[in-house]
């Protein structure tokens, strides 16, 4: 029985059509993968506000604080030795105003490391939003 399925599976793998597929698919498989090493951003509302700048922290609408501070530390792949390592560290004010409108201001410091490539880098903002819909 087991000899009929085995017949099939060489029939089907043998036809020109499908030989050809699969040595292109053996010599895909034989290639170097190569990829980039740039961090990925994982949607925790740490990375809210560096993702979208527009962005007003969540601590602010939920519990009306109008500071806010925050870090993030990951570490991938704990067995070798150079392995991905990601710091970031945040800051928020949200300025309140007699009117609608309302200043916030923000910093940044973010360190990566994902070996052979690494940066530091510090970033700040400052705006103006709109509370139309919160008092």
């Amino acid at each position: 029985m087991h000899f009929a399925y085995i017949k099939v599976i060489i029939r089907i793998v043998m036809h020109p059509r499908n030989l050809i597929a699969l040595t292109c698919l053996i010599c895909l498989v034989h290639l170097t993968a190569q990829a980039q090493q740039l961090p990925i951003f994982t949607q925790y509302r740490e990375y809210q506000s560096f993702i979208n700048p527009a962005a007003v922290s969540s601590d602010y609408f939920t519990y009306e604080y109008n500071l806010s501070f925050g870090a993030s530390y990951r570490r991938q792949w704990l067995d070798f030795n150079d392995s991905p390592r990601n710091l970031f560290v945040r800051g928020e004010y949200v300025g309140k105003t007699q009117g609608k409108a309302h200043l916030i201001a923000g910093g940044y410091f973010l360190r990566d490391d994902t070996h052979p490539i690494s940066f530091n880098g510090a970033y700040g903002r400052v705006g103006v939003f709109d509370s139309f819909c919160h008092d």
